[in-house]
């Protein structure tokens, strides 16, 4: 926008004056646009004569006065101005002046003192009419060569620049006016930081110029050179003088301030510390490699950031470092080392030198080595060496149990025993520091060998395990087990699907840890015998208890419980009275057991707790108390706080141990507080408050269906000697004393009664995982049911279409899926004459069914109907799906079909004929006139007599009616007078 906007002036200007000023209106505008905060104040919607500061002649630019107008750039377009004759543009704010201005060939005055102009243009002789330049006051450091040619310039103010006299001698001589002095610096002031010495160089190299260099102010002798080579620190310039007449105005040029100081010893500090980073791999100081940082910025590292300065302090505790280079022998800045709890040795503290900070702490330091465990038998010795880079002053003592060794004085020592070896290792020049190698043991190989048998056993006992040990192995290499001293140590055996410990367990007298959790155990073997058992891990086990042999363990300082099903704490708990940490949370304990538990404990969790006692079944005509179990905290009755609570809603104002009951049937439990245990709440178990009398005829459904001729396998539990409305699984309404709750999952129901339907106020049903084949057939009578488990019976879809539900509280569900076996346990069918058929029960049949026929396992492709013909001998079943229950298939049980008859004489079997075979009534028996059927029994399957039949009106052909018999299988018993034979018959 700024540009069209300048268009637009341009071509006001244009239009009223022509083409004659388009050049210098151009080199305006420009001037106004690249000076943002000018002060110029120029109306643009006037012509450019009326402009402030502009002379026109001849309709052209011929003086321009721009001073003090807040300006910083002159446009190279003031090349356009091509008559300007004189310009002023002093107090601004101008650093350079454009090449282009060259170009204005009849400029005679150039005003321009008071700006930031560095330097003159190279191209300066061009300005052939240049009769008066002022260029004072500004920064100007350099002259062109060109400078010298101007052929018409008499009078030149240029002092107070920063001009040396190698370019003031440049200046034409025939210059009548010169005014040069005096001059500023001939360069900024500058800060040096060198290492061993700094060449300082003046900006100024006349063939006449004598120099004086000044150290601090005082001149430095034989300083006569224009380059100074330094080792010392200060601040130091250069005067410079000349002996040119032609600038003798000028008597002296001065260097700028060079403030130099000596960093060769911050610089060597700083390389140590690095070499000391980068030497010691793995170490965790924090130094970075990769974008570095200033050293004063390093962890430990004490600098001031001035590099003039020294490293005062580094301290480097616990830092993981095991050398010190050499290199740091020159910190002789340091007045504070700390390098104690590393991995040092004297070898490494000697490479100090002559070091001696005021705080230098050293000792301690980590133990040489590992500990190491050696098996011995008698008559052996082992060999040991200290693990240590030797310094010519040290000295060393062996140590066993018993305290030192006479005479083992040197680096290596051999034992002829069992026992605990170590050596300390000292030095003369380090006196506050004693070297400790890691302790060897040389132990027992038979203990080993024992602790060994005892892991071993503990494998093989606990079959299932996932330890992952690999016996053939050395016993160190078994996942979670720690050797000290070839002993069994620690032992890290939670998750391992453990449930039992070796009897002789307590054997691993130097075990010191045990974390047995997240298994299943709920008893342990005596192991008092542990006596440096101090941490023991039990959480999420199976102790109903704490065992007694823990509290035998009395140096314990850790002990786990928590997650376990404990319901009581013995006193002899206060056994344990160095634990530190005790957690035995998600248990049943009650505050009396909490105030049981060892105060001493820093760390004592126990909070949140299990159920607190047993739940109750109460029933009731109406008006009741019911109280808390009273086995909870029968002693805090009176301290204990109470909030009873009603199907899962606070009481208001129900604060003791009883609640008054006036007709309110349902779920009750109360929480309990105490008023010195504040961060534990216990539940109660809850009270199930139920209506002493059930409508009669609802009572005697349950009667019948617990009653073991019909289910005789069940396993209800029903007392009767208790309200059947606390019965479990029943939930009574109290109103009407009806029951609308029944769940009997997985009870071992066979069938369920006829009168079962009479339940109509049942609204949910719950009788899955049972052995039902069957539901009754007016299931629809009960209108109040809105959901109903039948899963996981032995249930068709045609049983599954007796179920009608209630919708109308928008709560209906109808489990169903998945179900048992279905059809017959059992069958076999014999292949008469090579076939038989195969028939799904009709009462397994319902609309929209799908049939599948297998063999073996295998479907059979296309055989999709109720019945099937075989003429193979194998395993046979069917699958039903149905479209209105998609989530499910039935799959039957599998029928046998073998090819053999079943009969006492064969011979008879060859002969007799039984046809339909499958019938739907009627069935021929019919033999050769050789032989004649004296008599016929129809069993059942399982044995029992469905038809004893007595005359016929043949000897030789027997027809026999079925009618009215249930659809299965039946056995027929033929009595000849040549022998018997019993035969299979299957009615559809």
């Amino acid at each position: 926008m700024k540009y069209l906007y300048c268009f637009i002036i341009i071509f006001i200007v244009f239009k009223s004056y022509g083409q004659d000023r388009k050049a210098d209106s151009l080199f305006l505008i420009d001037l106004i646009n690249v000076n943002q905060d000018h002060t110029l104040n120029w109306d643009i919607n006037t012509p450019i004569d009326n402009w402030s500061g502009i002379t026109l002649k001849n309709n052209r630019l011929s003086n321009l006065y721009v001073n003090n107008k807040n300006l910083y750039v002159i446009p190279s377009s003031i090349s356009n101005s091509n008559e300007l004759v004189n310009f002023q543009c002093y107090n601004n704010n101008i650093t350079q002046l454009p090449n282009e201005i060259t170009k204005l060939s009849l400029l005679r005055d150039l005003t321009i003192y008071g700006n930031n102009i560095t330097k003159l243009p190279e191209e300066i002789d061009k300005l052939i009419n240049l009769r008066y330049l002022n260029a004072q006051w500004n920064q100007i450091n350099y002259i062109p060569l060109s400078f010298n040619k101007l052929p018409n310039i008499y009078r030149l103010v240029i002092h107070s620049n920063n001009l040396g006299y190698s370019a003031l001698e440049l200046i034409p001589r025939f210059i009548n006016r010169a005014t040069i002095n005096p001059q500023n610096k001939l360069n900024n002031d500058i800060t040096i930081y060198y290492e061993n010495s700094v060449e300082l160089i003046v900006n100024d190299s006349s063939v006449n110029n004598t120099y004086t260099w000044y150290k601090n102010n005082s001149p430095i002798g034989n300083s006569n050179v224009r380059k100074l080579t330094t080792n010392e620190n200060g601040l130091f310039y250069c005067i410079i003088t000349n002996s040119d007449p032609f600038l003798s105005d000028l008597p002296t040029v001065t260097s700028g301030n060079y403030e130099i100081t000596n960093a060769g010893p911050f610089w060597s500090d700083s390389t140590a510390l690095a070499i000391l980073r980068d030497t010691n791999i793995g170490n965790n100081l924090g130094w970075p490699t990769t974008n570095p940082t200033r050293v004063k910025d390093w962890a430990g590292v004490t600098h001031s950031g001035d590099l003039a300065d020294r490293v005062t302090s580094v301290v480097i505790d616990n830092k993981e470092m095991y050398t010190l280079p050499a290199e740091m022998a020159t910190m002789d800045g340091l007045t504070a080392l700390e390098i104690q709890n590393n991995k040092l040795v004297f070898a490494d503290l000697a490479n100090l030198g002559s070091l001696a900070p005021t705080t230098f702490t050293y000792a301690p330091q980590a133990e040489l080595g590992e500990e190491r465990s050696i098996g011995f038998s008698l008559g052996n010795t082992v060999t040991m060496t200290v693990d240590s880079a030797a310094h010519a002053n040290d000295t060393y003592q062996w140590f066993n149990e018993n305290g030192a060794i006479a005479g083992a004085i040197s680096n290596t020592y051999s034992a002829a025993a069992v026992g605990s070896y170590y050596c300390e290792v000292k030095n003369s020049l380090f006196p506050d520091l004693t070297l400790k190698q890691a302790t060897t043991f040389i132990y027992d190989q038979d203990a080993y060998n024992n602790d060994e048998r005892i892991l071993k056993e503990l494998y093989t006992s606990n079959s299932g395990n996932s330890l992952g040990w690999d016996l053939s192995k050395q016993m160190d290499t078994w996942n979670g087990v720690t050797l000290r001293g070839g002993r069994v140590y620690e032992l890290a055996l939670n998750g391992k699907i453990l449930s039992t410990l070796p009897a002789d367990f307590g054997q691993l007298t130097e075990l010191s840890t045990l974390n047995l959790s997240n298994n299943s155990f709920s008893s342990l073997p005596i192991l008092s015998t542990l006596s440096k058992l101090t941490s023991f891990q039990l959480g999420n086990n199976l102790f109903a208890s704490i065992p007694a042999t823990v509290t035998d363990l009395t140096q314990l300082e850790v002990l786990a419980l928590n997650n376990n099903q404990i319901t009581l704490v013995e006193s002899s708990i206060s056994n344990l009275t160095n634990l530190t940490d005790l957690s035995i949370q998600e248990n049943f304990l009650t505050f009396e057991d909490i105030e049981l538990l060892p105060q001493t404990s820093n760390s004592r969790t126990y909070s949140p707790q299990g159920t607190a006692g047993a739940p109750q079944y109460v029933g009731t005509s109406g008006y009741i108390y019911i109280v808390v179990d009273q086995t909870i905290d029968p002693t805090l009755r009176d301290v204990n706080t109470y909030q009873w609570y009603y199907e899962g809603v606070a009481i208001p104002n129900s604060n003791n141990d009883s609640l008054f009951i006036n007709n309110q049937f349902g779920e009750f439990y109360t929480k309990i507080n105490n008023p010195t245990i504040t961060d534990l709440t216990l539940k109660t178990a809850s009270i199930f408050v139920s209506p002493d009398k059930v409508d009669e005829q609802d009572s005697l459904v349950l009667v019948a269906l617990k009653n073991i001729d019909l289910n005789p396998n069940n396993t209800l539990n029903w007392p009767n000697t208790s309200p059947v409305g606390s019965w479990e699984g029943i939930q009574v309404d109290g109103e009407n004393a009806r029951i609308t709750t029944l769940d009997i999952w997985n009870k071992n129901i066979d069938a369920l009664p006829s009168s079962f339907t009479s339940l109509t106020a049942l609204e949910n049903a719950n009788i899955s995982a049972n052995n039902l084949i069957a539901l009754p057939n007016d299931m629809d009578a009960l209108t109040n049911l809105s959901y109903i488990n039948i899963s996981n019976n032995h249930l068709s879809f045609a049983e599954m279409d007796k179920i009608v539900l209630n919708e109308s509280n928008g709560r209906v569900n109808f489990v169903y899926g998945n179900q048992k076996s279905i059809g017959e346990e059992g069958t076999t069918v014999t292949l008469e004459n090579g076939f038989n058929f195969l028939a799904i029960p009709e009462e397994d049949r319902t609309t929209n069914d799908f049939y599948q026929w297998y063999r073996n396992g295998s479907i059979i492709d296309g055989e999709n109907e109720e019945s099937l013909r075989v003429n193979n001998t194998g395993e046979y079943n069917y699958t039903i799906s149905n479209e209105r229950y998609t989530t499910i298939l039935l799959t039957s049980y599998s029928i046998t079909v073998d090819g053999n008859v079943t009969s006492i004489g064969n011979e008879i079997g060859g002969t007799l004929k039984l046809y339909p075979n499958p019938t739907a009534n009627r069935f021929t028996l019919e033999i050769s006139n050789a032989v004649r059927i004296i008599d016929v029994k129809v069993y059942d399957v399982v044995g029992n007599i469905y038809l004893n039949i007595y005359n016929t009106s043949s000897l030789h052909k027997w027809s026999i009616n079925l009618e009215g018999k249930p659809i299965g299988i039946y056995l027929v018993w033929v009595k000849t007078d040549k022998g018997e034979v019993t035969m299979k018959v299957f009615k559809k």
